[in-house]
């Protein structure tokens, strides 16, 4: 009886999520974004800033919208790749054109982690971006050795 007791009480206790590994023992980039997320995030870790009318919009929750391309280490495009965007408001989806262009519409601004997916290889950026109504379009860019860099448009 007392067995049964103690089982009960551990099963009503919130259970803490450890990540799952992956096929080798490691955790995929996706996993390992959503623990970041998970985490506490720093302002230092910002690609984007914002200018104060920009803030004010931001905290009136003002739906934004994203674009870019997305390039191999020699200035191709990339077509056919699931761009990932994380935040605290769940998961965005969006896959690239013929021409390695692709699009977000309507989620908040915010910090996000990007990953890129691509014939089932996934590849993260490193840092949280900071999209806002003032974000302009980026160049994400699959670099060698597995990175994924973001930069925008003309710089």
């Amino acid at each position: 009886m007392a067995a049964i007791v103690l089982f009960g009480f551990l099963l009503s206790r919130p259970i803490a999520q450890l990540p799952s590994p992956g096929l080798n023992g490691r955790t995929t980039p996706i996993e390992a974004v959503m623990e970041r997320l998970n985490g506490a995030t720093t302002t230092s870790d910002t690609l984007v800033s914002e200018p104060e009318e920009a803030l004010k919009a931001a905290s009136a929750g003002e739906a934004i919208a994203w674009k870019g391309t997305l390039t191999d280490a020699f200035g191709r495009p990339v077509r056919s790749a699931e761009i990932h965007l994380i935040g605290g408001h769940g998961e965005l989806v969006a896959s690239t054109a013929t021409d390695g262009s692709f699009a977000f519409s309507e989620f908040p601004s915010g910090n996000y982690e990007v990953a890129v997916v691509l014939g089932g290889r996934e590849v993260g950026y490193l840092k949280a971006l900071h999209l806002s109504s003032i974000s302009s379009p980026s160049r994400l860019t699959l670099a060698s050795g597995g990175r994924l860099l973001v930069s925008q448009h003309g710089r």
